[in-house]
């Protein structure tokens, strides 16, 4: 293997190095690098059912974040009822209940955290403030969840599928009567080509379902929801 050789610029003087400062900053650098080997990724989310509750210690944060982005897009406002949570969905409302105090409030995660062992939750001022814990930092509380997020939209329902585009096309016509959005979408499958009836757009899976029970009821179908 060849060696490279380097040479100093001519006229370049020796660097004075301080043998203690080089020691300091190798010493920073690994201390460094340990971390960030070390970091835990965040866990996976779960899709806990309502009612589902978990128990440990609340802290909060306020001043420092206000204003910035959180995970779930929005700006950090301290003076919302909102938290962190490591694993519950994003737009899920909790209750917090504090253990010492018996006093509640309800939340709604819209960011990701606490990252400090053994915290499982952490508050906006405004809730901390409601918990009346803003002098103590932490808390230990229990939380349920009360409602989950629904998933964004568009959904579609589908009616019925033909594989005759004469046929499709005549029930896209008369379901224009009862609903604003009508589609006929062509699919090829093995079977060969279908032309499946969609009616929608609904922006909730809720509105979706209603449209889905009102056909069964008066067309006679078994609607499948669509969803993104």
């Amino acid at each position: 293997m060849t060696k490279i050789r380097f040479e100093p610029n001519r006229g370049s003087k020796p660097l004075n190095v301080n043998p203690i400062q080089v020691c300091v900053n190798l010493a920073v650098l690994a201390a460094v690098l340990v971390l960030t080997n070390c970091a835990t990724p965040l866990p996976k989310p779960i899709d806990p059912k309502i009612g589902y509750t978990e128990e440990g210690i609340a802290s909060w944060y306020g001043p420092g974040f206000h204003g910035k982005l959180t995970a779930s897009g929005e700006r950090y406002d301290m003076y919302q009822m909102t938290a962190a949570h490591k694993r519950l969905p994003l737009g899920t409302t909790v209750n917090v209940r504090s253990l010492a105090t018996g006093r509640s409030v309800n939340v709604k995660i819209n960011d990701r955290g606490p990252f400090i062992r053994g915290r499982i939750i952490d508050l906006s001022y405004a809730a901390a403030r409601s918990l009346r814990m803003i002098g103590k930092g932490i808390e230990r509380i229990r939380l349920k969840v009360l409602k989950k997020p629904q998933p964004s939209g568009p959904f579609w329902v589908q009616v019925s599928a033909f594989d005759d585009l004469r046929e499709a096309r005549a029930l896209r016509n008369e379901l224009q009567g009862d609903f604003a959005h009508v589609r006929v979408l062509s699919v090829k499958l093995s079977t060969g080509r279908w032309y499946r009836v969609q009616v929608g757009e609904f922006q909730t899976k809720s509105r979706a379902r209603a449209a889905a029970k009102k056909l069964k009821a008066n067309w006679g179908v078994t609607p499948l929801v669509l969803g993104p």
